[in-house]
């Protein structure tokens, strides 16, 4: 579930659904994306658009409320289901793929793989630190990304097994959770 603006979006496995009316009533959402398993949303932190990873290996954007869906994959490898989403300023976002993990600088029209050092695909969940640093679950352990844009392993060997979810807890932004 993803709150954007005044809606609710609901992702299931048959379809994306979305409440303007805070979850009393639901509509699936089309407008190009109908066709689509959404694996993760995200609302951008500054502007109106709303970003889908799918299993297609697009991304898909809305500007207008989930009304209408603009497909972005130039780029991204083909036939490997994006997974995850994370945004790193107004133009930077980062797609958690089956085959690693992808960054556009231009809000979608075009991606590149930013994969050095990360652990074995598929890119489960990414998350932003409270420093700034981003996270990545993989499937052989949590990784965070060094200024240098490479990743390296975190914590002991307890944490080399698949990382399947991150966040960051909404009362102290210094503590992750992993799953």
């Amino acid at each position: 579930v993803v709150s954007h603006a005044h809606t609710i979006f609901l992702r299931t496995r048959a379809a994306l659904w979305r409440s303007r009316d805070a979850g009393i009533a639901w509509e699936i959402v089309r407008g190009g994306i109908e066709n689509e398993i959404v694996h993760a949303l995200l609302p951008d932190a500054f502007s109106p658009r709303l970003y889908a990873a799918t299993g297609s290996g697009s991304v898909f954007a809305s500007d207008v409320d989930g009304a209408a869906w603009q497909k972005f994959s130039k780029g991204l490898p083909s036939n490997a289901a994006a997974l995850s989403l994370a945004q790193l300023n107004a133009d930077t976002v980062l797609a958690g793929t089956q085959t690693g993990i992808w960054i556009t600088r231009d809000r979608g029209e075009s991606w590149q793989a930013a994969n050095a050092g990360i652990g074995a695909p598929p890119i489960h969940a990414l998350a932003l630190g409270a420093d700034g640093a981003l996270f990545a679950a993989t499937e052989d352990g949590l990784y965070r990304a060094e200024a240098s844009g490479n990743y390296g392993g975190v914590g002991n060997a307890a944490l080399r097994v698949p990382i399947l979810s991150i966040v960051r807890a909404p009362s102290d932004p210094q503590v992750m959770y992993a799953g």
